[in-house]
């Protein structure tokens, strides 16, 4: 049985995406996984994902990185079509807002935008990797934070 959600409303960043797809590892901690998991418990409607629609834009490519290879794209495409990923669509109202969080929290505008996004949708937690963002901070009503997975970790056989 699954037990009770830790996320309400949890707006993902792009890199979250990003580390998905390349199923990255940094410092001996399974980015990908942690992302995979978070989707999977989506999946089984515990909780919406929020994201901009910027993102299906930014995942192309990590900056000093190489883009997304063909079917990487196209992998990604296939997540962004899941009903439980909530897409925020990038606005006036948004983009306003994104342009005073950049200059009130020195922000690059993307980033602006995708927390001007996490605002607007209530988000309780905003989950990045971007560490351009201010982590264990609250904005506006949003924690920002590194994803983490909570629950049993799958047994591989």
């Amino acid at each position: 049985m699954i037990g009770p959600s830790v996320y309400s409303n949890p707006y993902l960043e792009t890199s979250v995406f990003i580390a998905l797809i390349k199923g990255e590892v940094v410092d001996g901690i399974d980015r990908g996984e942690i992302a995979q998991h978070i989707l999977d418990d989506a999946g089984t409607e515990r909780w919406p994902i929020f994201t901009s629609t910027f993102t299906i834009v930014e995942v192309f490519k990590k900056r000093n990185r190489p883009a997304l290879t063909i079917v990487e794209e196209q992998r990604i495409d296939a997540f962004f079509k899941h009903e439980y990923i909530k897409l925020v669509t990038l606005d006036r109202y948004i983009a306003e807002q994104a342009r005073r969080l950049a200059r009130e929290y020195n922000l690059r505008p993307a980033d602006a935008v995708h927390l001007a996004s996490a605002i607007r949708v209530k988000a309780d937690e905003f989950l990045t990797w971007d560490n351009d963002f201010p982590h264990n901070k609250t904005i506006e009503g949003v924690a920002i934070k590194d994803p983490y997975w909570f629950g049993q970790l799958r047994i591989i056989t």
